[in-house]
């Protein structure tokens, strides 16, 4: 069970590098409702219709987790640990989530790996 990054469902998507790797993580996979948006926003940029992008997502049988003020708490904590990455907001949310879940993080963003903050990361690529 792993906490999914919009990177590694855009792969997947996407029929990128890493795709398939990506997919085998989904079953049992969470993501953030934050991700969920860029993602969306990213095949609606790319000419998908609002209801196309969904379909996307949802035949993956990732589960949507809340942004809570927990999640928002704690990736603004991260925001000085993950500078250097230069993780977005949606990518701190991610860790968040996955944080407090003690579960991976699955991602196509190579950065990620020079991460010490506390959880596994998985690379997709």
């Amino acid at each position: 069970m792993s906490v999914i990054d919009a990177s590694a469902l855009l792969a997947f998507i996407l029929k990128e590098r890493g795709g398939d790797r990506a997919a085998a993580t989904f079953a049992g996979g969470v993501m953030s409702a934050a991700n969920i948006s860029e993602v969306l926003a990213v095949l609606i940029r790319k000419g998908a219709t609002i209801e196309e992008a969904l379909a996307g997502f949802l035949d993956t049988g990732i589960v949507v987790a809340p942004v809570s003020e927990e999640h928002a708490v704690t990736a603004a904590a991260l925001s000085p640990l993950t500078r250097h990455a230069g993780l977005s907001l949606g990518d701190r949310l991610c860790l968040s989530l996955a944080l407090e879940l003690n579960r991976p993080a699955v991602t196509a963003e190579k950065s990620w790996k020079s991460l010490a903050v506390g959880i596994e990361i998985q690379l997709i690529r």
